[in-house]
This record gives structure tokens, sequence and C-alpha cells, in this order.
């Protein structure tokens, strides 16, 4: 294959979210939710998770080993914050030394204020129009307190996979179902993203604060079925493109809602694209899948999915599609901003499916480069095997391996792979000759 150069500078890291991976994180509706029998597939609780609150020193240790300069986390809103009204000391303390650490090592942070967790004092968590205040009272106090040290931010993670997990299916925290509802906490998360961003801005106006998009391709299972084609349109509408359209107009768009008075205060409240991809689904028309507009996902035969097993047999997660996130670099794209990809990745025990699937997915977003789309940054799903959500710890996404009975950590190939490609700033043939990976894509 022919070289695929990075841009200067560009950024090179994993991702991880706080209850996945800190451990001990016991005042939010996710451990409220894991108590509940039958909530998390293998019926763990997080507990210790990756123990990562005590041993981020030796983990940031590790990926400037595997030559990260940059590192997505995000803070724990229930550890700062655990009683409404009065912030920690200890916990503020506690994230000024993970910055202070991660500086130290020349790691670019990346930090998201609100990654699925919630406190659980918050009656009615996102449902409740008061939370759009409370989070802004949480930014004011955490960007006083550690914006010294952060360029990057971002507010919110996946506004609508929170949406649609969380009150569609109800299959994440809080576990509600309600169409109607879900709607309505993506509209107020879209209205507290925008508030913490002016909050941000006015105290440092030269920080960068990006919008969190996780975004799928949705194509028709048939593709000469216009049923199949007008669900797969419609799926694509709801998921990518509403939320991106009401950031950027300031207006409502579909069923995202801004109320008029905030018009100003919506629009264009972003300074760079955060764009998480892992798969695309086929779709197909169906009378009995109400809660997703009719659409039913089918795994095609011979596909093998991002995260086999992850929801239940009945609802196959998506297809690997590594031109994918061309794609949707392309749509993103139109808003003339900076993109950074911060979460692509595989649950795979078999690391090789990792290492292919990250090879696969840099050469696409290398092209995307190449063709004059300003990406400058790739933070892989995820540094550490953690706590992954409903599933457990029955699915594994990090480059790094985890003995959740040890915390011992071994780097796997795809880790090491990551370092050969972010120290060459490049992937070339002789990248792919040495993990074994077949050049026919390419």
């Amino acid at each position: 294959m022919k070289k695929i150069s990075f841009p200067k500078g560009f950024l090179w890291g994993g991702a991880t979210a706080s209850h996945q991976v800190e451990g001990g994180n016991v005042n939010n509706d996710w451990w409220a939710f894991e108590q509940k029998p039958g909530n998390i597939v293998d019926g763990s609780i997080s507990g210790d998770a990756c123990d990562h609150y005590h041993r981020f020193p030796e983990d940031f240790k590790l990926l400037k080993k595997l030559n990260h300069n940059a590192h997505r986390f995000s803070l724990e809103w229930s550890r700062i914050e655990p009683a409404m009204g009065y912030y920690s000391k200890a916990a503020l303390s506690h994230y000024e030394e993970v910055l202070k650490n991660l500086r130290q090592l020349k790691i670019e942070p990346m930090v998201t204020l609100h990654h699925f967790t919630t406190p659980l004092w918050i009656t009615g968590g996102w449902a409740n129009p008061e939370i759009i205040r409370m989070f802004e009272d949480y930014t004011r106090v955490v960007v006083e307190a550690l914006g010294s040290y952060v360029k990057f931010w971002i507010p919110v993670n996946e506004p609508m996979v929170y949406a649609f997990l969380s009150f569609f299916d109800g299959l994440y925290a809080p576990g509600v179902r309600n169409p109607f509802k879900g709607f309505r906490v993506a509209s107020n998360m879209l209205r507290a993203h925008s508030g913490a961003y002016h909050i941000i801005k006015r105290r440092y106006p030269d920080a960068q604060v990006g919008f969190n998009k996780h975004m799928r391709v949705f194509d028709p299972l048939r593709e000469e079925n216009r049923f199949d084609r007008w669900v797969a349109a419609v799926q694509h509408k709801n998921f990518n493109m509403d939320i991106l359209d009401a950031l950027n107009t300031g207006k409502s768009s579909g069923r995202i809602k801004v109320a008029p008075e905030d018009k100003q205060l919506v629009e264009r409240s972003f300074d760079f694209h955060s764009l998480n991809y892992y798969s695309r689904d086929h779709v197909t028309f169906s009378l009995l899948s109400p809660t997703t507009m009719f659409g039913k996902t089918v795994m095609v035969e011979g596909a093998e999915s991002t995260h086999p097993n992850a929801y239940g047999e009945d609802k196959p997660q998506g297809e690997i599609y590594p031109h994918g996130i061309y794609l949707l670099i392309e749509k993103l794209a139109q808003y003339d901003v900076p993109i950074y990809i911060t979460e692509n990745g595989i649950a795979a025990d078999d690391d090789r499916k990792r290492v292919k699937f990250m090879s696969d997915h840099l050469i696409e977003v290398g092209r995307a480069i190449q063709d004059g789309m300003d990406v400058r940054g790739y933070l892989f799903w995820s540094t550490l095997d953690n706590f992954e959500w409903n599933e457990g710890y029955t699915m594994r996404f990090g480059m790094i391996h985890v003995d959740f009975e040890t915390q011992k950590r071994t780097v796997k190939p795809s880790g090491k792979l990551f370092a050969d490609i972010a120290k060459k700033n490049a992937i070339d043939a002789s990248i792919l000759k040495k993990y074994g990976i077949s050049e026919e894509r390419s």
C-alpha cells in the first residue's frame, strides 16, 4: 500500500469513562441500576473496575511508553458533587492530580464532563429540565478548579445513544422505556452542552469545546425496497442529523427541540466535532419496531459485529464497515470545524480482530485527510478493558488487557500496533506486514 501520513501535531490516544475504569463509584444512577437483577448481562457490578482511580499514574506511564500524546477521559459528576450544591475538594484535587500527571507526561487531556452517569440526588435525571441548570453549576465549578489544565472539553457524551439506550430500549440506566421522554432528554442534553460551551469560553476563550456525536451508517437491507430505503433515511435523520442540525442552526430539527429564546445560545456552540464511530446497521421496515421509527436492524449473512450479542440475540449490533468512518467524516466536514475521532473500537477476545479493525479504520481516516477533510486526532476505544455498561465484564474493548482479579495490565498486539503507528505518525506496508495484516482492501 501507499504510505498514509498524518498531519504534524496529530493527536494519538485512547479513551475511557470514569464509571467504567475508576472503581468505587457508588453515588450515581448506574451503580443503582447494577444492583437490580437482570440489568447487567453477566450479573456483575462495576465494583473496583480497573481501579484506575488509584492506578492512574502507572496507567499513564504505560500510555506514554506506547506513544500516546492524548488521552480522553471523563470526570465523575457524582464524586465532584455528591450532594446538591456541595462540591468535594478531595474529588477536585484528585482530578487536578490526574491532569497534572498527564501534563507532566506531555499527554494532552481531552475532558468529558458527563459520560452516561448522573448523580443519584438528581430526581428524574436528564428528563428533569432542572438538570440543565444543575449541569451548568457543576461546569462552572469544574472549569474554575481545573480549567487551567485543559484545552479540549467535551461537555456531554453521545446524547442520542444515551436517549435511545436509556429511554427507548431501557437497557441503560435509568432503564425507562418512553421514546417521547427520550427525545426530550436529548433536547435537554443539547441545551446543557450549549450552556457549558459558553461557560467554558467565557472563562477560557482559547479553550476548544467539542460536540460529541456517536454516528452510525444506516443502509437499507433491500436497496430495491422503498420502505427499507425510507426507514434507513428516517433513522439517519433521527439518530445522526437532527441534533447536529439543531446545534448548527439553533433551531428545532425533527424531534430535537430548541426553545426560540435559546437560539443564540445553541447556534454554533462548538469549536470541533467529536466523532464516535463503530459500525453500520442494515435496516428493514418492521411494524413491530415502533420505538426505532419502524426500523429493525438485521445482520446480513457473513457480516461481523463490533458488539457481538451485546443486547441479546434479538438486538444485533452493527456490522464492521471501515468505509463508514470516511462517509461520516465527510458528513461532519460540512460544518467547517476540525474533527477528532474520539471513539472507534471493537469488542473482541481475539485481538487479531482488533488489529485488523484498527488498521482498516485508520486507513480510511488517513484517506479522508488526504481528500482535504480536517481530521486532527484519533482516540481509540478503549485504552483498557473495562466494565462495559449493561454487558458487564463480558466484552473487552481495550488495547491493554486487564486481569480484573489481580489488576495486572498487559499490552495487546493492537496496543503495540497503535504505538508503532503513533510513533511513525503514519501507516504503511511495513507496519501492516509486521502485524500480519492483509493489504487487499488497501
